[in-house]
């Protein structure tokens, strides 16, 4: 079985977009579109390889960037293991030196190109943002959309409906409402609820609790809707990969009110546990906003929270 080791580059450039190739139809999952990068050579560092393999591929100089996220993948007939950088800093113009097609794309327009599967997981990295938001308890509907209103004006992109104190006809009910506003504002909405209650609301996805992650034997829907999941040790983020989940949220990693006393990670045991993730991570507990650049130094997508955003 063959094992390669690839740097990769998802460059964005000043206008928010992202820089992608088209592999040569002879090659290993040719035909699909791709981040650029390739091979680390023997005695090479990540860092070294990402430069020489865009200035081979491209004609441009990475002037600085970020790990975005490691990602082990299968093929049935190699492994790879991509070491995905973020670059924003370059300079040059991108041209296809190696006669393959480039292209720049919105972020948003990313799901409209086929990848190889474990280029997949990078452009959930790119399209997710960098703060999550998981809705507090609120009595009533109104109350709940009167609260979202001001965050959602501060810029979050993305809310986790939960509301375990409602059975699940007041859940759906108040989902309908929650979606509607949230997608009139341009924000995307994942319902901590049975995927059935996903259909009938056109949410963006759904997130598993402890007992629906462990629980589950595949994944619950389509590649076409966000799943993400609640993990708090390794063995809770290996069922996530196995379920293929997008994100996850890696909790308590400080201590918070609503649990005290309850072992927190620490920013150390979070960086362990996000080297051994294959999706995006996003730290819980405790949060606040001076820690979006800890956790993402710490290889996470972000922070997420309740009481953050109150």
């Amino acid at each position: 079985m063959m094992h390669l080791n690839v740097a990769v580059a998802a460059i964005r450039d000043d206008q928010n977009r992202l820089l992608i190739s088209k592999r040569h139809e002879h090659l290993h999952q040719g035909g699909l579109w791709e981040f650029p990068g390739g091979k680390i050579e023997a005695g090479e560092t990540i860092h070294q390889a990402l430069v020489r393999e865009i200035h081979e591929e491209l004609g441009v100089d990475i002037l600085d960037g970020r790990l975005l996220l490691t990602i082990p993948h299968q093929y049935p007939d190699r492994s790879v293991c991509l070491h995905v950088w973020l670059v924003e800093t370059f300079s040059g113009n991108p041209l296809g030196k190696e006669g393959q097609q480039i292209r720049w794309v919105e972020q948003s327009e990313l799901n409209q190109y086929a990848f190889p599967a474990a280029n997949r997981t990078i452009v959930s990295a790119l399209q997710l943002p960098d703060q999550y938001l998981i809705t507090p308890h609120k009595n009533t509907v109104s109350e709940l959309l009167d609260y979202l209103a001001g965050p959602i004006r501060n810029g979050v992109e993305l809310i986790q409906f939960r509301a375990p104190q409602w059975d699940q006809i007041r859940y759906q009910e108040a989902a309908l409402e929650i979606v509607e506003y949230c997608h009139s504002m341009n924000v995307r909405v994942v319902l901590n609820a049975e995927s059935s209650i996903m259909e009938a609301v056109d949410a963006d996805g759904i997130h598993l609790n402890g007992e629906r992650l462990a629980a589950l034997t595949e994944r619950p829907i389509g590649p076409d809707k966000w799943l993400s999941a609640s993990c708090h040790n390794l063995e809770e983020i290996k069922q996530a990969h196995r379920l293929e989940v997008d994100y996850i949220s890696l909790s308590p990693v400080l201590p918070t009110a609503s649990h005290p006393g309850k072992a927190e990670l620490g920013w150390q045991k979070f960086a362990e546990l996000v080297d051994q993730a294959t999706m995006p991570v996003f730290a819980l507990g405790g949060m606040g906003f001076s820690d979006i650049e800890l956790a993402i130094n710490a290889g996470g997508q972000g922070i997420a929270g309740i009481s953050l955003f109150s």
